[in-house]
């Protein structure tokens, strides 16, 4: 599940325990490794989701690679921006920038482009030296192809520290921002932060604190935010909540929370949900999805039915909605419980729709092959929802432990990242066919 830079690295030495094995897939699908991470150099271990352009380029971040001289992960690397573009011999990727530490380091989260083009994301390590808590930085095309890095903030801790998430823009250009660290000394090196940076007219960006979690009201937040035509702003808090919650006292199982503006200037949290354990779900670590009346979808990777298979003796995890209702209050109903078994386990990512109504997303365990799968949920006239496998994922060819969110095109294909798999261990970029 997601982690913070140093932790990162870690995962590298993981990568030879992946079996070489072939992957298979059901349900009438064809799935095709359209990209393998071979070294370390073009980058590897992608963590995030993909983007797209209108030419159907797709854009992403690898954690480690790159620069292998990098101060902050020597021999591992700080990462990299990748492009991959359809060529008549396959997908070629473009590296678009090489981190090398005072830049950032350890791009977890996923990109989002802006209407001119630019792109935006974070580093969840990296910059200021003595604290390498994190960047959010702008990534800007020129007319001869080459992009140019820009530095919009480095965190120092207090303010914030360790953004592992998508970024989201506002109509205005504002960026708002999660941090899973820093804030109130009430957590260890912080309960993490919701954040807003604003433009200036003399280029300079500012950084201003909209939360600060108190770990009653969250803790620890993993996932990226959504925003409503009000600007009001929704995300998920990996911790906190109820405190005692499943007898892991002083941790709790995480909430879902909106961010709203006052006319004072302020910004009020709202808890819409508190998970309460096995049943109810716990850990959310992704983002939320709307859907076309504002009902909020997402998932937890702990939680749902107890199925006695071995590691879900606290629940594989489940896919939730919240709706509001006339009173105003939210009300969850569990869409599905992952039973550890064929259909997978432990989601870390969020779910996405398609223009038909469907739910898709990916479990970093378990099914047929034991390292994760892509999943589809089907509403029906009777309200329940319908659950299938698309794939299974063997850590040869396809990739292995799913961690982000899927891209679904305008034909309905999707597309996402693993970070282990592929022919040497550090990751792939997939595409799932109807």
């Amino acid at each position: 599940m997601k982690a913070n830079f140093f932790q990162m690295i870690c995962r590298a030495f993981i990568v030879a325990a992946i079996s070489l094995s072939c992957t298979t897939w059901s349900n009438a699908q064809t799935a095709t490794p359209l990209f393998s991470f071979s070294d370390r150099i073009p980058g590897g271990l992608p963590f995030s989701n993909l983007i797209s352009d209108s030419q159907g380029n797709l854009y992403g971040t690898a954690a480690q690679g790159g620069n292998l001289l990098c101060p902050y992960a020597i021999n591992v690397g700080c990462g990299v921006i990748f492009e991959l573009s359809p060529t008549p011999d396959g997908w070629q990727e473009t590296v678009l920038h090489t981190f090398v530490g005072t830049d950032g380091a350890g791009p977890d989260g996923g990109l989002i482009f802006d209407d001119a083009g630019n792109l935006y994301g974070t580093t969840s390590g990296g910059g200021l030296q003595h604290c390498s808590c994190g960047t959010v930085f702008k990534l800007t095309p020129s007319a001869s192809g080459e992009w140019t890095l820009t530095s919009l903030y480095t965190f120092s801790g207090f303010d914030g520290g360790v953004p592992l998430s998508n970024l989201t823009l506002d109509s205005t250009g504002n960026l708002y921002g999660t941090a899973y660290a820093g804030g109130l000394s009430v957590c260890y090196n912080g309960c993490g932060v919701v954040f807003e940076l604003s433009p200036s007219s003399n280029g300079t960006w500012k950084e201003t604190v909209l939360h600060k979690f108190n770990q009653t009201d969250g803790s620890y937040p993993e996932s990226g935010l959504i925003i409503d035509k009000a600007g009001n702003l929704y995300g998920t808090a990996t911790a906190g909540g109820n405190l005692n919650c499943s007898g892991f006292d002083f941790v709790g199982c995480g909430l879902v929370f909106e961010l709203s503006p006052r006319s004072s200037g302020e910004w009020g949290e709202t808890v819409l949900r508190t998970f309460t354990g096995i049943n109810g779900g716990w850990q959310p670590f992704d983002s939320l999805t709307f859907d076309t009346q504002g009902n909020l979808y997402g998932t937890t990777a702990l939680g749902g039915t107890d199925t006695h298979e071995p590691g879900c003796n606290v629940g594989c995890g489940l896919v939730f909605e919240l709706s509001r209702s006339s009173s105003g209050d939210w009300n969850e109903e569990v869409l599905y419980s992952f039973t550890g078994a064929d259909d997978g386990a432990n989601p870390a990512a969020n779910v996405v729709f398609d223009s038909a109504g469907n739910l898709y997303g990916t479990t970093q365990y378990d099914g047929d092959g034991g390292q994760g799968t892509v999943f589809k949920l089907l509403p029906s006239s009777s309200g329940s929802w319908n659950f299938q496998v698309l794939t299974t994922f063997n850590g040869f060819l396809l990739g292995a432990l799913p961690e982000s969110g899927l891209l679904v095109d305008a034909a309905g294909n999707l597309y996402g990242t693993t970070p282990y798999g592929g022919g040497q261990g550090w990751g792939t970029v997939f595409e799932i066919t109807p």
